[in-house]
């Protein structure tokens, strides 16, 4: 629930000549499938859709709307930019609510972290408000700021990011007592010049935030900023508390200690926090492993970069020798898109896995265009069908690629679905 005051304050930020009466708003929304009674709508115009197109509908359902277009209705409130309005909403809201605000970002094991901190959290018998599904840009982490209740004790935001300026302004709008950050490697390196400034803009999150900074000292980035802020208080997360028992991928045990770090600081049992992992469920698509027939695949295809990518190959030929990686190609990497596809490839060489290694897309096969491996076929496809009539009927199989790749059709191919 939002108060009126909070929100005619944004208004008249946002040029509004009209403003509420006294009253509780629900939720805001700017999706108009979910909005209900008594909810505050913002009409955006996107690019399939114009919601200023839903507001007459709205409005007759008792639901409040601001948008930029000349609507007549007691219920509507004209305002110079949606965006605008919606991140000064948030900020208003954000200084009126009491909740400690934990905020995370990282180039991989962002949403993986996000829910274990939760998990870690639940011990302390508090109330815990977090970013659900993608909600994690300049869109949905206001409307998740928005949505938490006023009892929360607890508020965990996880903050994605494309460009330079982006978490800075998240930050800004959350004021987190307390962020973190997983790891910076190379996700979304294709919208900048170099890992510098990819760094530099994971970074933001410790630069523009006041309060207890969380990170890994063995990352060189990370390291130098510490040593050149020594006035922030700083948690390193390098060291491993306990050890999952649960059938968790290895490579997300970095993810479940970073997030106990998190706990153990706030004064809960690191015992209880890991009990509480443990018995966790696992994130679909984030290493869950799904059983058809004689096959075993390990399907980890949310998202991937080089580095992820690494990690889960490792963590997968640890558990299974014989098993078979099938690899999606990896998105956003731009220039740098030939160079780590060739990478991975020369990895799964060095571990002489690559002659049973599957691959699927055009960032493999571009490799493929310029260089060979003495000996060995590599077989890269473009059809998923194809793949699938190619995989064996008893196995273990490592499913990993970008969301654009959507690997996990697989499964319903092998069932016959």
């Amino acid at each position: 629930m939002i108060s009126s005051l909070t929100i005619n304050i944004a208004l008249k930020k946002c040029g509004a000549e009209k403003f509420f009466s006294p009253v509780l708003v629900g939720k805001v929304v700017i999706d108009s499938r979910k909005a209900e009674k008594g909810d505050l709508f913002l009409a955006f115009k996107g690019e399939k859709a114009d919601g200023h197109s839903f507001v007459q509908k709205m409005v007759e359902n008792g639901i409040y709307c601001v948008g930029t277009e000349d609507i007549d209705n007691e219920k509507y409130f004209k305002i110079d930019d949606v965006s605008v309005f919606l991140s000064v909403l948030a900020v208003q809201y954000r200084d009126v609510i009491k909740s400690k605000i934990i905020a995370l970002t990282g180039s991989s094991g962002k949403t993986t972290t996000r829910n274990f901190i939760v998990q870690a959290l639940k011990p302390s018998l508090k109330s815990i408000h977090s970013t659900s599904g993608n909600l994690n840009n300049d869109l949905g982490l206001p409307v998740t700021l928005l949505s938490k209740p006023l009892y929360a004790d607890f508020t965990v935001l996880e903050m994605g990011m494309n460009h330079s300026g982006e978490i800075a302004e998240l930050v800004k709008i959350a004021k987190p007592e307390m962020v973190l950050i997983t790891n910076i490697g190379f996700a979304h390196i294709g919208n900048f010049n170099s890992r510098d400034e990819l760094a530099d803009a994971k970074l933001e999150i410790f630069e523009y935030s006041n309060g207890t900074l969380y990170g890994h000292l063995n990352d060189n980035y990370i390291k130098k900023w510490v040593r050149r802020h020594p006035e922030r208080r700083f948690v390193n997360m390098d060291d491993k508390i306990l050890n999952l028992k649960g059938d968790f991928p290895e490579y997300v045990i970095e993810n479940a200690n970073a997030a106990i770090t998190v706990a153990s600081d706030n004064g809960i049992n690191p015992e209880k926090s890991l009990n509480n992992i443990d018995m966790s469920e696992k994130l679909p698509l984030r290493g869950e492993t799904v059983i058809i027939g004689s096959r075993i695949f390990v399907v980890d295809c949310y998202n991937a970069n080089p580095d992820s990518m690494k990690k889960s190959l490792t963590g997968f030929i640890s558990k299974y020798n014989n098993g078979i990686p099938i690899l999606g190609e990896m998105g956003e990497l731009g220039s740098f898109s030939p160079l780590f596809h060739l990478e991975i490839m020369e990895m799964l060489n060095s571990m002489r896995i690559l002659d049973r290694t599957l691959f699927f897309g055009d960032g493999f096969k571009k490799v493929l265009e310029n260089v060979s491996f003495d000996g060995i076929t590599v077989r890269v496809f473009d059809d998923l069908e194809e793949l699938v009539s190619s995989i064996p009927t008893v196995g273990e199989f490592l499913l990993k690629g970008s969301r654009s790749n959507r690997l996990e059709r697989m499964l319903d191919l092998v069932k016959g679905v």
